[in-house]
């Protein structure tokens, strides 16, 4: 049994370096910054070569899937509740960075002034702080136990809950959803970050299909290159783009609001940096992703193919 064949890992590579590549290129010459929206004179390639770096991607994490459980990757043959230990602690750290991303977006809209201009969505502001502190219990939960039963592994599907009301939360507020590419990226990368929870679920629930390993490897795959790359393209075009587009890239989304006001609307976009809850959803992926595909020790190995035959 090959079973430190990772492709599923090993895909993310050239996926994020493409992703990234495409999203910095239409920030800092195919983005009216004015406005948010890509420019008219962009050829076909501008406008679509970040979904292409994503759809490769996926196509690559498909063909990894493949491959890895053909090959016998370990990810593919050990049983949850061989996921234990430093695995199953990686994946309850992890837990709690979309916690704490969700917290603290909850706490950012509570300080905002009930005088200002710009109000916090009360909707976004409640899903931000339950379903934080719900991540937070699961997480400490995760990390006590270190291991999965039905229960504790079926409490994962907070996450997908939350970030699909995330999404709800964008398509209410965003009423240009699908013209902006700041926003279209956002929502996509909450419905992936929702998917990857939710197949993550029933992995660790013991209630997995045939292809829920494969999906899960390829929605985490999905999730991992859209959120890091746009997140991490977004504070590089701030740190290192154009002045024409670094001075319209922001930190949060109520700052480019009130400044789209103070503005009177005037070719008054401002782009905002990934809200830390989205950016955290990319993070836990990659970390519960490598956690998974981490090569079993030997005699967890070892007992992983006795069972494999009892069954």
């Amino acid at each position: 049994m090959k079973n430190n064949i990772r492709l599923g890992v090993w895909v993310l590579i050239p996926g994020f370096v493409l992703a990234f590549a495409a999203r910095m290129a239409q920030l800092c010459a195919g983005t009216d910054m004015t406005s948010g929206f890509l420019k008219y004179t962009n050829g076909f390639f501008m406008n679509y070569c970040f979904w292409g770096a994503v759809l490769l991607t996926i196509g690559g994490a498909v063909a990894a899937a493949v491959i890895d459980r053909k090959k016998g990757a370990s990810f593919y043959q050990t049983p949850v509740s061989r996921i234990t230990d430093s695995r199953a602690a990686a994946i309850g750290f992890a837990m709690l960075v979309p916690a704490l991303g969700a917290l603290y977006e909850g706490y950012s809209e509570m300080r905002i002034p009930k005088e200002s201009a710009v109000l916090p969505s009360p909707f976004m502001m409640w899903v931000d702080l339950i379903f934080g502190a719900a991540m937070l219990v699961v997480a400490f939960f995760i990390l006590y136990n270190k291991e999965f039963k039905p229960g504790l592994g079926f409490a994962t599907v907070v996450g997908a809950v939350y970030y699909t009301l995330r999404g709800i939360g964008i398509f209410m507020e965003k009423m240009a959803v699908t013209t902006v590419p700041e926003y279209l990226i956002n929502c996509i990368s909450v419905i992936l970050s929702a998917v990857f929870f939710m197949q993550l679920a029933k992995l660790l629930s013991g209630n997995e299909g045939k292809h829920t390993r494969g999906a899960l490897a390829v929605s985490g795959a999905a999730a991992v290159v859209t959120i890091l790359a746009n997140s991490l393209s977004g504070i590089a075009a701030m740190l290192f783009g154009p002045a024409e587009t670094a001075s319209r890239i922001v930190f949060t989304q109520y700052e480019a609001e009130w400044l789209y006001q103070a503005n009177y609307g005037e070719s008054a976009y401002y782009m905002s940096l990934v809200p830390a809850a989205d950016a955290a959803a990319g993070v836990f992926a990659l970390v519960v992703l490598i956690a998974l595909f981490m090569k079993p020790k030997k005699q967890e190995s070892a007992a992983s193919v006795d069972e494999s035959a009892e069954i």
